[in-house]
């Protein structure tokens, strides 16, 4: 097999101890607290009060400039403080204290489990979506999706590709949804080409992830 780089640098073991357990919906907290910065740029504006009702996915924070993005509540319940915390590098970050109750969702969201493959959306109108949605990367930078699908005028995407390499130790998330959710990955690359106006696609795999690898190739 052909290498594109040399080994080189510092190559700890991967340590993937959690790469055989399925994904797993955790338990409702009694109390969430939300950040308003859940993104690279400038931090959302909460657009709540102490004593609102909220429902999942409802939108408690607005974004605050051009590359900022909205921030949802993932819970049900009522607000019961917007007030700076420390975030967990101890910088305090404007948070939307909520104490959850029941579990009421926002009017339009689809709960169902049906998979919709069909694409009826512009480039256009799939971006705003998308930002409307709040996406994010799920990298260290976490950066609106939105400004990514939007590149300068006088700039053209030539391919699209997806990153599903996990180099870091222990981290098993793109492996595990790359087994479980390949269709659905396959389906948000398709809305993603669509958005940049682009036709050829790729999906980056470490040759370690055989059973990711199988995964993505049969869907």
């Amino acid at each position: 097999m052909k290498r594109t780089f040399r080994i080189g640098g510092v190559h700890p073991h991967d340590n993937k101890i959690s790469a055989e357990a399925a994904i797993e919906v955790l338990p409702v907290v009694e109390t969430a607290f939300i950040s308003m910065a859940q993104h690279l740029g400038a931090p959302a504006t909460p657009v709540v009060q102490v004593g609102d009702k909220v429902k999942v996915g409802q939108v408690i924070g607005e974004p605050y400039g051009f590359i900022s993005g909205y921030v949802h509540s993932s819970v049900s319940g009522t607000v019961k403080s917007v007030a700076p915390r420390a975030d967990i590098a101890g910088n305090p970050v404007m948070h939307v204290e909520i104490a959850v109750e029941g579990d009421e969702w926002a009017e339009g969201i689809d709960t169902s489990k049906d998979i919709v493959k069909e694409i009826p959306y512009s480039a256009e109108k799939i971006v705003e979506k998308i930002k409307a949605a709040g996406v994010v990367g799920l990298g260290g930078a976490s950066f609106p999706t939105h400004v990514k699908l939007a590149p300068p005028k006088d700039k053209k995407a030539e391919a699209l590709i997806l990153n599903g390499t996990e180099c870091e130790p222990y981290i098993t998330s793109d492996d595990r949804i790359m087994r479980e959710r390949p269709v659905e990955i396959l389906i948000g690359g398709t809305i993603m080409l669509k958005a940049l106006g682009v036709d050829k696609g790729y999906v980056g795999i470490e040759e370690n992830k055989s059973a990711a690898i199988a995964s993505m190739t049969e869907a």
